[in-house]
């Protein structure tokens, strides 16, 4: 789309359909899939319930080992399309005249599953259709162009939610949402070069605890994930409760928030990918971008009124760019081709672990330190977490050849 021109001519159509899904797929999130949440709250589903949502998307990963002996034994486009199209295809089920708020907890919860589910292979397709030396640019421009589309279409699903039930608007974004995966099962991929070797029927597990053995910058980035991931977990599904029931936000309020992020989203991800590209560390870019995690609970914290929010989720969109890039930018460097698939199921596997718990954890919390309280733990969880990460850089940067 608009960054054709400064991709090469060789895999430049594999970008142009990519970008083209992406920019459809950042409609569908701007219309729906960024007030899963806030509309739970609004249409009165409990803190525990939220908490359930939240965990939604990472018992989706959690399922990742097992979603990862179908994919790497089939096409992974086809996969990705037929996973993703079932989830969304779920959201037209809001259109029924008459349903309740744990129809709409089920839904939504189905929805993550299977949209997760489909990750790894994901990140083997990017694995395949970006070279190394262009892979972090081509990445970046793709998310440009979907943050261009979630700048636009989540000022309009919060006008819309004002207005409107969400049972019309959800579905309106899943019809974008499958018009992206339309444009994404075009990508060109040979069938020849899906065919990896295959692991044993019992060899799934055992090959992924060979990668944790042998890999040892892999192992200490996923320690300091989990303590990253962890700040961000606990808080996670008190943000909406936060939002609605201390800070009364409107929807449109809530779509002029993810707006803001995907303003400076659209800023950051084209110099990211350049900047991943430049220094040729994934690594890098990744610990450069990692405050985030702490930097966001903090203004909550501190939040009286919507200011320090509005500064949360501007930083948040300035440094998330980096911080996905660098993560799978690490994955698809430090994994060989017929691994990729692996890493990235054990990264989503874990995240699914602690996704599942923690953000029951955090409601738990709340009720002990309240909800300021939580978001100060997080800050501290996160900051160790950052601090593991630059203590990972400076091992990598000491084994020399070693990618990062």
């Amino acid at each position: 789309m608009i960054f054709n021109r400064r991709i090469p001519t060789w895999f430049r159509i594999a970008y142009y359909y990519e970008s083209l899904g992406a920019f459809f797929q950042g409609i569908s999130f701007g219309l729906s899939t960024s007030f899963f949440n806030l509309i739970a709250r609004k249409i009165g589903i409990s803190t525990w319930l939220i908490a359930l949502l939240t965990s939604s998307v990472f018992f989706g990963s959690l399922l990742s080992y097992p979603w990862l002996k179908v994919s790497v034994r089939i096409r992974k486009i086809p996969f990705v399309v037929t996973m993703k199209s079932i989830a969304r295809a779920l959201l037209f089920l809001f259109l029924l005249p008459r349903h309740s708020p744990p129809f709409y907890v089920t839904i939504i919860f189905i929805y993550w599953i299977l949209e997760m589910g489909s990750n790894p292979a994901y990140w083997g397709i990017i694995k395949e259709i970006y070279p190394e030396s262009h892979r972090g640019k081509a990445m970046g421009y793709v998310r440009v162009e979907m943050a261009i589309a979630i700048l636009l279409s989540s000022y309009a699903g919060g006008w819309l939610l004002d207005r409107i039930s969400y049972r019309f608007v959800f579905p309106l974004g899943a019809f974008f949402g499958l018009i992206a995966l339309n444009f994404f099962r075009r990508i060109p991929l040979k069938e020849s070069i899906n065919k990896f070797p295959k692991p044993e029927e019992d060899g799934y597990f055992k090959k992924g605890l060979e990668i944790l053995k042998e890999d040892k910058v892999f192992r200490k980035i996923l320690i300091a994930l989990f303590l990253l991931g962890s700040g961000y977990l606990l808080s996670a599904p008190l943000y909406p409760v936060f939002l609605v029931d201390i800070l009364n936000v409107s929807n449109f309020t809530a779509g002029k928030l993810t707006a803001l992020y995907s303003l400076f989203w659209v800023i950051s991800y084209g110099w990211w990918g350049e900047f991943m590209d430049k220094k040729k560390s994934p690594l890098l870019t990744f610990l450069l971008s990692s405050p985030i995690f702490a930097l966001f609970p903090f203004l909550h914290s501190i939040a009286f009124n919507l200011f320090p929010v509005y500064l949360a989720y501007s930083l948040f969109g300035l440094l998330d760019g980096g911080f996905e890039l660098g993560r799978m930018g690490l994955i698809t460097r430090l994994a060989t081709r017929d691994k990729v698939q692996f890493y990235s199921a054990i990264d989503y596997t874990l995240m699914g672990i602690r996704g599942s718990i923690l953000p029951f954890v955090g409601i738990g919390l709340a009720k002990i330190l309240a909800l300021r309280g939580v978001f100060l733990l997080s800050t501290l969880l996160a900051s160790i977490g950052i601090y593991l990460t630059f203590q990972t850089w400076k091992y990598q940067k000491s084994l020399k050849g070693k990618p990062g």
